[in-house]
């Protein structure tokens, strides 16, 4: 009777400590998550003077999104995915070092976007930075795919929105020549 006692009281601690991590994983994610949003939307904050003043001196297409359009679509965008693929792998583990690496290195790239075309009002480079943003987004997707598809589908509106904004800063770049390449 002692035995099954331990046995009980083992199996219950090793699922009471499994719950525990779990938790914490989640959590863990849930809060990375909402980091990313909040640097997203801090980074947004920060350059919102240069869009009312050096973006409106810029030569721009006339079928680009208003302004209004790009902090409602970037946050939207960024959330669905990776949650199914963090979910499906079981957490942060072996396995999920490649799709969730590359999602990270893609939030990466795209918080270092802004700072690079607003900040220091380098087009060449935000062009360039914006093709590697596109580039890993959809290696992420390749990546997601076997795991889940509807995460993998939930990237399509983001990539078709990339898309989008590498077209519109490839035109803003070949509109507006760098004036120090004039003097």
């Amino acid at each position: 009777m002692n035995q099954n006692v331990l046995v009980l009281n083992h199996s219950f601690l090793i699922n009471y400590w499994k719950f525990k991590l779990f938790n914490l994983k989640r959590t863990t994610f849930r809060s990375c998550t909402i980091a990313c949003l909040i640097i997203k939307n801090d980074k947004i904050c920060i350059w919102t003077a240069e869009v009312k003043t050096w973006y409106t001196t810029l030569n721009k297409p006339s079928w680009r999104p208003p302004n209004a359009a790009f902090p409602i679509v970037w946050t939207t965008l960024h959330c669905y995915g990776s949650y199914l693929v963090w979910k499906e792998l079981g957490g942060f583990t072996q396995n999920s070092l490649v799709p969730l690496g590359l999602y990270g290195m893609q939030l990466a790239l795209n918080w270092a976007w802004t700072p690079i075309f607003f900040g220091t009002h380098n087009i060449k480079l935000a062009m360039i930075e914006i093709v590697m943003l596109t580039g890993t987004v959809a290696a992420t997707m390749v990546s997601w795919y076997p795991i889940s598809r509807t995460a993998t589908l939930l990237m399509v509106p983001y990539l078709a929105w990339l898309c989008l904004a590498t077209s519109l800063n490839y035109c803003i770049w070949r509109d507006n020549p760098d004036p120090k390449k004039d003097d």
